[in-house]
């Protein structure tokens, strides 16, 4: 199930990249946990960002990510499947989380949320993670920026496991919608 969906993302991803001509691997990021950091650097969201994202969004990432976590942890699918970002082009899209997805992470318990933060990501990391987007940049060296905000947590998950991660979240649309992009 997760190679399928990373599969359906590196494809979503050439479409997009290709549509829009900017090269964004965000999103496959966070469906393979490397040994070593993707992250080439990292800028925490400052109280004016944090303002500007409320008075456009009306609520700050912190705000976005722990009322995503907390509607996962509550079994509130209602409330979880706003964030998600269906693709009005592909009709076989998922529209909202998957039932394998509501299981593992349904009822869990959160432990902690960080502080929200920017972030540059290596191409070499990507490259080294998903050799297929070796073809969508130039060179392996430098690093891009990801378009949106992460947000470390930590969750019990239902079973015990513990999970940490960054949750990616973004809010670069007309509508300024905050979506989820990945981090699960």
């Amino acid at each position: 199930m997760a190679w399928t969906k990373i599969k359906t993302t590196v494809i979503v991803g050439a479409a997009v990249i290709l549509c829009v001509g900017t090269p964004v691997a965000v999103h496959i990021v966070h469906q393979t946990r490397a040994q070593g950091s993707m992250f080439s650097s990292k800028t925490d969201v400052s109280d004016d960002q944090n303002a500007n994202y409320q008075k456009t969004t009306g609520a700050t990432p912190a705000e976005v990510a722990k009322t995503l976590l907390d509607a996962c942890a509550s079994g509130d699918w209602t409330e979880a499947d706003k964030y998600w970002q269906t693709n009005p082009r592909d009709k076989n899209a998922p529209s909202g989380f998957s039932d394998s997805f509501k299981q593992a992470y349904g009822g869990m318990q959160i432990v902690s949320v960080g502080k929200p933060f920017k972030a540059r990501l290596s191409i070499a990391a990507l490259v080294q993670l998903q050799p297929s987007l070796r073809n969508q940049f130039k060179s392996t060296e430098g690093d891009i920026e990801a378009g949106g905000v992460f947000v470390p947590y930590e969750v019990r998950l239902k079973d015990g496991t513990i999970r940490k991660w960054q949750l990616s979240i973004r809010c670069d649309n007309p509508d300024h919608r905050w979506y989820f992009d990945g981090g699960f």
